[in-house]
């Protein structure tokens, strides 16, 4: 398959350069810039939302040069302090900071007094103090922590996280979970769900978090440059022989309701993950990578138009017999 891509992609290099001179491609990867074609101004992620983390950067010891948001000698460069100042300005005037800022009650649980004696050493601290300002706008309970609609879309179209629990040693245990598009269900503004799949039974992570329902989710979107971090609690539903000794059969109607249709591994047993905060980070040093399904999204496009070319070739190949 990779072989055919290349291939497909040099004949497209040619065939594009000369009618699409506003097609920015080079040979660095496949023939063509997957990266430069993502990050066409459609595509191109919304890094106001992190921008609006840093309402303070002079203060807080920040830098032109140190805010640059990706690694120098990439073929295009995410906009500096002084574009990055008039998305502060008005995030902070108009007051829309839904999936802009982190929720007060991450920063409780996460800057703890070590942490801040760090920001405080590495002049980070009142750049953080700002944003655990209230500021989000509460949802229908007075919380200004839910998940708001961006949140929400975002991690429904997820195919996988990481999930950290803390085992009975004091150690922490990360295991990847991944599955269809969208199997990391929102239930409600402060809860999560998902159906557990039969793995290699080793049960570690069920194994922690039943002795420790404190959960860490970290959710990656590689080809936009984005992450989300949750904290929670985990509340475990298990599908075993002492639930259908019980006749409990909570765990089976939530399996089935979290269940992707057309699974065919069996689910072990329902997690429900009841919110504490998040986190969105900035996109610094994320490499873009992207699937099978975002390559061929992308290639579309210039599929097409290689086959529009190809007919015109023909065309004009007829006319001069």
């Amino acid at each position: 398959m990779l072989i055919k891509l290349q291939s497909t992609l040099r004949i497209v290099h040619r065939a594009v350069r000369v009618n699409h001179p506003d097609v920015a491609l080079s040979t660095r990867f496949f023939g063509v810039s997957i990266r430069q074609l993502a990050q066409s101004k459609e595509s191109r992620p919304n890094h106001k939302r992190w921008a609006a983390h840093a309402p303070d950067f002079e203060t807080a010891g920040l830098t032109e040069d140190n805010l640059q948001l990706l690694p120098t000698g990439q073929v295009e460069r995410e906009p500096r302090l002084s574009e990055s100042k008039e998305w502060i300005s008005e995030s902070l005037t108009s007051g829309n900071r839904t999936g802009a800022r982190m929720g007060q009650r991450f920063s409780e649980i996460a800057f703890t007094p070590g942490v801040k004696d760090e920001q405080l050493a590495h002049n980070s601290r009142k750049l953080y103090e700002r944003m655990q300002q209230p500021g989000r706008a509460p949802d229908a309970l007075g919380n200004p922590d839910a998940l708001g609609p961006y949140e929400k879309e975002f991690i429904e179209k997820r195919d996988g996280f990481y999930m950290a629990s803390v085992s009975e040693t004091g150690w922490p245990y990360i295991q990847y979970r991944g599955g269809a598009r969208g199997f990391l269900r929102v239930l409600d503004e402060r809860t999560l769900g998902f159906a557990d799949l039969r793995g290699n039974k080793q049960y570690i992570s069920t194994g922690n978090l039943k002795k420790d329902n404190r959960v860490a989710l970290f959710l990656m979107d590689y080809a936009a440059q984005s992450r989300l971090k949750i904290l929670g609690h985990v509340e475990i539903h298990e599908h075993d022989t002492r639930a259908q000794e019980l006749r409990d059969t909570r765990a089976q109607e939530l399996i089935d309701q979290l269940r992707v249709p057309g699974e065919k591994t069996p689910a072990e047993r329902a997690l429900l993950i009841h919110v504490e905060g998040f986190d969105w980070n900035c996109p610094q040093h994320i490499t873009p990578r992207y699937t099978q399904d975002e390559l061929a999204e992308l290639l579309a496009p210039m599929r097409q138009r290689m086959q529009e070319l190809e007919r015109e070739n023909e065309r004009l190949r007829s006319l001069e017999k």
